[in-house]
């Protein structure tokens, strides 16, 4: 049965269509996230809540035609909710210095998705309370608050917008270093 069928069934109202529909997905949906490593009850309650927003999205006619089937359409909402479940994890687990020099995980070739595991944060959070104070701030300042390297300079009391550069290359350098070698 193709997509538009679906969508047509679910619209009329047929509640018996509508969990064959949810069984038939339900193995599909699952086992794409467990291939991925993602625990069995967070896959439940993803899947739950796609198709309910499948649900909503159908009989609110903001879906009428799909051009992938169910259940990569489902499995497109499981992506997007786990992926909202890691930001959620990082905003409220993981301390800003740790969070937002995630990009120091990522250079040293361990993460290959957005989001590390939280070994990797772990060994980010310690390879910063190993580095310099000042090296410290100038990654902060360029990674979490987006600073210029003209503002670095200024504030880290640095000769120029050149030296902030070199800096932060060099302490850079050393998070790698330390991160590696944890």
């Amino acid at each position: 049965m193709d997509a538009e069928e679906v969508i047509a069934k679910i619209n009329s109202g047929d509640d018996k269509f509508l969990e064959t529909v949810y069984a038939m997905n339900r193995p599909i949906f699952v086992g794409w996230f467990r291939k991925r490593g993602c625990p069995d009850d967070r896959i439940s309650e993803w899947y739950q809540e796609a198709f309910f927003l499948f649900f909503e999205q159908v009989r609110e006619s903001k879906l009428s035609k799909l051009d992938a089937s169910v259940s990569t359409y489902l499995v497109g909402i499981g992506k997007n909710l786990d992926r909202q479940t890691r930001k959620n994890y990082w905003e409220k687990n993981v301390d800003k210095q740790g969070a937002d020099i995630l990009l120091i995980a990522e250079n040293s070739g361990e993460r290959e998705e957005e989001d590390a595991p939280p070994e990797a944060t772990e060994k980010v959070k310690g390879a910063l309370k190993k580095l310099g104070e000042n090296c410290r701030e100038i990654l902060i300042m360029f990674y979490y608050r987006r600073f210029s390297m003209e503002a670095i300079a200024a504030r880290a009391n640095l000769k120029n917008e050149n030296t902030a550069k070199k800096t932060k290359y060099e302490c850079l350098k050393k998070l790698r270093e330390i991160y590696k070698n944890l």
